[in-house]
């Protein structure tokens, strides 16, 4: 399917006013980043900004409240390439 490209905040905006319509449990934001660090962070920011307190963070590392409790919460997924974070390893020696 052809379509058009699209701005990320475009997209993030869509998902913010759509995600609750198909479930009322948390939704799971999956990322795979292949950006710098710096546009990581405009990332966050633009993610933070369109779900705002319905995004959740977990209670401590790897440690999320029950789905019951993250009803209509948004989890976010942040997966980066091996490949790439060894460059980032790499250039930060």
């Amino acid at each position: 399917t052809a379509t058009k490209p699209e701005t990320f905040a475009n997209l993030v905006r869509a998902m913010a006013l759509h995600y609750r319509h198909s479930s009322e449990y948390p939704a799971i934001l999956t990322i795979e980043n292949h950006v710098s660090l710096e546009q990581q962070k405009v990332m966050s920011r633009i993610i933070t900004r369109e779900f705002g307190q319905n995004l959740a963070a977990p209670l401590r590392k790897f440690c999320w409240e029950s789905p019951d409790a993250l009803k209509g919460k948004v989890l976010l997924r942040d997966k980066v390439p091996e490949s790439y974070t060894d460059s980032l390893l790499i250039s930060s020696n």
